[in-house]
């Protein structure tokens, strides 16, 4: 059954939700905006921002190893080889195979973080 104010609760969550959407968009689309006004390669822009998403999105799943420098240094490794699977993907092959690829890409990450820095404690 509905819980009371459940129904508020969901219609803020949408708010919430189309308004991130419209921020992401804003970004990106003012980081592109920028890039061809200053002349830089659109592939940066690219890297940035997939970057950007890769330590939201990657970075909060291992939530209590952020204190140690060795993972830091994996993380850091980590993301610039996404960056440049990312970057390649985007310069040569179709939006087809990116998925299958990153996929591939991501579960070899996760893979070797989980065996040399165990898997990750829940937050709960």
């Amino acid at each position: 059954m509905d819980q009371p104010g459940a129904s508020t609760n969901g219609f803020r969550d949408r708010v919430l939700l189309v308004s991130s959407a419209i921020l992401v968009c804003v970004i990106g689309v003012g980081a592109f905006w920028i890039a061809d006004d200053y002349h830089a390669n659109k592939l940066w822009v690219f890297f940035g921002l997939n970057a950007i998403g890769f330590i939201v999105v990657v970075g909060r799943k291992f939530p209590n190893h952020w204190q140690t420098p060795s993972f830091i240094l994996f993380f850091m490794a980590w993301l610039v080889v996404h960056g440049i699977v990312a970057v390649t993907l985007a310069a040569s092959l179709p939006i087809l195979y990116w998925l299958p690829i990153f996929g591939v890409e991501l579960f070899i990450g996760f893979f070797a973080a989980y065996l040399l820095f165990g898997v990750p404690l829940d937050r709960r």
